[in-house]
Protein backbone atom coordinates (compact mmCIF):
# COMPACT_ATOMS: atom_id res chain seq x y z
CA UNK A 1 0.00 0.00 0.00
CA UNK A 2 2.62 2.58 0.88
CA UNK A 3 5.91 0.87 0.51
CA UNK A 4 6.80 -0.71 3.91
CA UNK A 5 6.19 -1.10 7.58
CA UNK A 6 5.96 1.89 9.90
CA UNK A 7 9.10 2.85 11.76
CA UNK A 8 7.04 4.47 14.53
CA UNK A 9 6.74 8.06 15.67
CA UNK A 10 9.88 10.13 15.43
CA UNK A 11 9.07 13.26 17.46
CA UNK A 12 8.39 13.51 21.20
CA UNK A 13 4.83 14.69 20.50
CA UNK A 14 4.30 11.73 18.16
CA UNK A 15 5.61 9.30 20.71
CA UNK A 16 3.28 10.82 23.36
CA UNK A 17 0.26 10.46 21.01
CA UNK A 18 1.22 6.87 20.30
CA UNK A 19 1.54 6.10 24.00
CA UNK A 20 -1.89 7.58 24.76
CA UNK A 21 -3.48 5.74 21.87
CA UNK A 22 -2.14 2.41 23.13
CA UNK A 23 -3.11 3.05 26.77
CA UNK A 24 -5.90 0.63 27.73
CA UNK A 25 -6.58 1.08 31.41
CA UNK A 26 -3.66 2.74 33.16
CA UNK A 27 -3.43 0.17 35.98
CA UNK A 28 0.31 -0.16 35.62
CA UNK A 29 1.18 3.43 34.82
CA UNK A 30 3.69 5.29 36.97
CA UNK A 31 0.96 7.68 38.09
CA UNK A 32 -1.27 4.80 39.10
CA UNK A 33 1.62 3.13 40.97
CA UNK A 34 2.37 6.37 42.86
CA UNK A 35 -1.31 6.69 43.83
CA UNK A 36 -1.32 3.06 45.00
CA UNK A 37 1.82 3.57 47.13
CA UNK A 38 0.37 6.79 48.60
CA UNK A 39 -2.85 5.02 49.59
CA UNK A 40 -0.90 2.06 50.94
CA UNK A 41 1.16 4.39 53.15
CA UNK A 42 -2.05 6.16 54.25
CA UNK A 43 -3.61 2.83 55.25
CA UNK A 44 -0.46 1.79 57.11
CA UNK A 45 -0.48 5.07 59.04
CA UNK A 46 -4.17 4.63 59.86
CA UNK A 47 -3.61 1.04 61.00
CA UNK A 48 -0.71 2.12 63.19
CA UNK A 49 -2.83 4.86 64.76
CA UNK A 50 -5.69 2.38 65.32
CA UNK A 51 -3.31 -0.16 66.90
CA UNK A 52 -1.98 2.52 69.27
CA UNK A 53 -5.51 3.63 70.15
CA UNK A 54 -6.66 0.06 70.76
CA UNK A 55 -3.57 -0.66 72.86
CA UNK A 56 -4.31 2.40 74.97
CA UNK A 57 -8.03 1.69 75.24
CA UNK A 58 -8.01 -2.08 75.58
CA UNK A 59 -4.77 -2.21 77.58
CA UNK A 60 -6.57 -0.65 80.53
CA UNK A 61 -9.54 -2.96 80.01
CA UNK A 62 -7.30 -6.03 79.87
CA UNK A 63 -5.56 -4.95 83.08
CA UNK A 64 -8.94 -4.53 84.76
CA UNK A 65 -10.11 -7.93 83.51
CA UNK A 66 -6.91 -9.57 84.77
CA UNK A 67 -7.44 -7.92 88.16
CA UNK A 68 -11.07 -9.12 88.29
CA UNK A 69 -10.06 -12.64 87.23
CA UNK A 70 -7.45 -12.71 89.97
CA UNK A 71 -9.99 -11.54 92.55
CA UNK A 72 -12.48 -14.20 91.40
CA UNK A 73 -9.78 -16.89 91.54
CA UNK A 74 -8.79 -15.83 95.06
CA UNK A 75 -12.45 -15.82 96.14
CA UNK A 76 -12.84 -19.39 94.80
CA UNK A 77 -9.72 -20.43 96.70
CA UNK A 78 -11.02 -18.83 99.90
CA UNK A 79 -14.38 -20.60 99.52
CA UNK A 80 -12.60 -23.89 98.91
CA UNK A 81 -10.37 -23.47 101.99
CA UNK A 82 -13.38 -22.46 104.10
CA UNK A 83 -15.33 -25.52 102.92
CA UNK A 84 -12.32 -27.75 103.65
CA UNK A 85 -12.01 -26.32 107.19
CA UNK A 86 -15.74 -26.85 107.69
CA UNK A 87 -15.44 -30.47 106.50
CA UNK A 88 -12.56 -31.06 108.91
CA UNK A 89 -14.52 -29.55 111.81
CA UNK A 90 -17.60 -31.61 110.94
CA UNK A 91 -15.45 -34.74 110.67
CA UNK A 92 -13.87 -34.04 114.07
CA UNK A 93 -17.32 -33.48 115.58
CA UNK A 94 -18.59 -36.71 114.02
CA UNK A 95 -15.56 -38.58 115.38
CA UNK A 96 -16.20 -37.10 118.84
CA UNK A 97 -19.84 -38.26 118.69
CA UNK A 98 -18.71 -41.76 117.65
CA UNK A 99 -16.19 -41.91 120.53
CA UNK A 100 -18.85 -40.67 122.92
CA UNK A 101 -21.30 -43.33 121.71
CA UNK A 102 -18.61 -46.01 122.02
CA UNK A 103 -17.83 -44.84 125.56
CA UNK A 104 -21.54 -44.96 126.53
CA UNK A 105 -21.89 -48.42 125.01
CA UNK A 106 -18.80 -49.66 126.87
CA UNK A 107 -20.13 -48.19 130.13
CA UNK A 108 -23.53 -49.80 129.53
CA UNK A 109 -21.89 -53.18 128.89
CA UNK A 110 -19.78 -52.82 132.02
CA UNK A 111 -22.91 -52.09 134.10
CA UNK A 112 -24.71 -55.22 132.88
CA UNK A 113 -24.22 -58.42 134.86
CA UNK A 114 -21.96 -61.09 133.45
CA UNK A 115 -23.53 -63.19 130.71
CA UNK A 116 -24.20 -66.17 132.98
CA UNK A 117 -25.43 -64.13 135.96
CA UNK A 118 -28.58 -62.73 134.43
CA UNK A 119 -30.25 -66.21 134.34
CA UNK A 120 -29.79 -66.88 138.03
CA UNK A 121 -32.70 -66.20 140.27
CA UNK A 122 -32.38 -64.64 143.54
CA UNK A 123 -33.67 -66.29 146.81
CA UNK A 124 -37.33 -67.22 146.82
Amino acid sequence: MHGGRSTGPRTAAGRERSTRARWKHGYYSAERQREFERRKAECAAFNTAQAEYHAMLFGAMKALLRKEAKAARNARRRRKRRAERLRRVEWAQRQARVREAQTRLAAKKAAQPASGDHHQRGPR
